[in-house]
């Protein structure tokens, strides 16, 4: 088998080990067009160990210095990527050459209405999320993919701190399997990172609507596993 570079075949060590051993067994030899070693002494086994070693450093190393980053971005209120929440649309601004970051603004006046709307729904009409989001289905509003709306997405815009102009990143463990969310604690949040499209006042008072109606759903800090009204 030949690869550019050792790393090309894996990044992890303990990945280089079993398998190269395993091809090895079938008479499968890994050989690297740029990285010239034979593998057979004991010289050309360290050189491949060691910059097996240097490559998952590099990796490991890079991807801690992109999560700094990233966290440097999201303490200035810009955006690491992915879909804005409903009514907010991204866009790109220059901060010198070649530089960009991307900000959340606010969208479409309707999208915008319909936000307010449903927040006021919520918490003065006392409409629960299934409620809310039959009566945009019936008035055929569609949602921010232009499928139809649910409960749970009715409840994900409830307790969306976005709409009061923060930004919050950090909140899940993307390293292990599964939505696991890490403690209030470790979120980074930012405030006035974009415009308001709701005023905090009416924000908490969902909260305490959301706590009272769901034994705790409206808690931001548990986004997953709790009833919907």
């Amino acid at each position: 088998m030949i690869v550019h570079k050792f790393d090309r075949f894996s990044r992890k060590r303990d990945d280089h080990v079993i398998y190269k051993a395993l091809l090895n067994q079938c008479g499968v030899k890994v050989i690297s067009t740029t990285e010239k070693t034979e593998g057979e002494t004991p010289q050309d086994m360290l050189l491949e160990g060691m910059l097996e070693n240097i490559s998952e450093f590099f990796i490991a190393n890079l991807a801690v210095e992109v999560r700094k980053g990233m966290a440097q971005n999201a303490k200035l209120g810009y955006n690491n990527g992915g879909m804005p929440p409903y009514g907010y649309r991204t866009e790109h601004i220059a901060l010198g050459q070649q530089n960009t970051k991307s900000v959340w603004v606010p969208g479409p006046r309707e999208e915008i209405d319909i936000i307010r709307w449903l927040f006021n729904q919520y918490v003065f009409e006392n409409k629960g999320y299934h409620k809310i989001a039959s009566e945009l289905n019936q008035q055929q509003v569609p949602t921010q993919k232009g499928g139809t709306w649910s409960a749970s997405t009715i409840r994900a815009i409830i307790i969306n701190e976005s709409y009061i102009g923060s930004k919050v990143w950090n909140k899940q463990d993307y390293q292990t399997k599964g939505k696991k969310w890490r403690d209030r604690s470790e979120w980074i949040i930012t405030e006035n990172a974009h415009p308001a499209l709701i005023t905090k006042e009416l924000f908490e008072q969902c909260q305490a609507a959301a706590n009272r109606r769901n034994n705790g759903g409206g808690e931001t800090h548990k986004p997953f596993g709790n009833k919907t009204a």
